[in-house]
């Protein structure tokens, strides 16, 4: 993403995206007034990629322009969750073009949404609500039907353990609450959006793993340029995304 999008999501100010305001949205909106289900609901058109629909026999598909272009339902929420992240704007109507999703801001001013900028919008919304793409993992189709049973009985094993060891919002709140070195107020952190609160709660986990880490290296070794070299916490904190 591009570092001026980031430092905006950082001071918690919008993201001009050609002319569109995209406002990080905060933690107390979401859960207040649209709530979290519906919430991310809105984001599915956004979160999908081209291998929820292909087949192992078909890599041919264009998420935009064969996708969400030819269903109402997912031009529906595309459309809601822009209203949601634009609050300042008042889309008067829309519609579909040639290639594009069209949004009239106004009699002269009509907004078009083509393959790319969904793509481009999307990774800025995603990063606000501080939530990846939607995974599909497939199968070598060369496997014989015994590889594929065990790799079947595998990949569930795999969602087991990342579902036993998620680590939820109300995690990162609490630590981003007390697991720093001063107590920020919850009614502090709901204003802040996902991405803030996930930055907030990975940075102190990092400097405290670090501080763990060189706590044990150093009465062992007594001299710690070994281990810290290449490995200072600030490399922890770098906003890259």
């Amino acid at each position: 993403m591009k570092k001026e999008y980031l430092i905006c999501l950082m001071r918690n100010r919008p993201v001009n995206y050609d002319g569109l305001l995209l406002y990080p949205i905060s933690f107390r909106r979401i859960y207040d007034e649209i709530g979290e289900e519906n919430f991310y609901k809105l984001l599915l058109p956004f979160r999908m990629t081209a291998d929820c629909f292909e087949s192992e026999h078909d890599h041919s598909i264009h998420l935009f322009e064969d996708k969400i272009l030819q269903d109402e339902s997912f031009l529906y929420l595309l459309y809601e969750c822009l209203k949601v992240f634009c609050p300042d704007e008042d889309f008067q109507q829309c519609g579909i073009t040639d290639d594009s999703f069209a949004i009239v801001r106004s009699k002269d001013d009509i907004f078009h949404i083509t393959a790319a900028s969904f793509m481009e919008i999307g990774e800025i919304i995603l990063t606000i609500a501080g939530i990846d793409k939607i995974k599909i993992e497939r199968p070598d189709p060369n496997l014989s039907e015994r590889q594929l049973d065990v790799w079947k009985k595998l990949r569930d094993g795999r969602e087991r353990d990342r579902r036993r060891h998620e680590i939820t919002i109300a995690d990162q709140l609490n630590v981003c609450e007390f697991g720093g070195k001063f107590h920020i107020p919850v009614e502090t952190l709901e204003t802040w959006s996902p991405w803030k609160i996930k930055r907030c709660f990975h940075n102190i986990v990092a400097k405290n793993e670090y501080d763990d880490s060189i706590s044990l290296y150093h009465p062992m070794v007594g001299d710690t340029s070994g281990f810290t070299k290449g490995r200072h916490w600030l490399e922890k904190f770098r906003v890259r995304n």
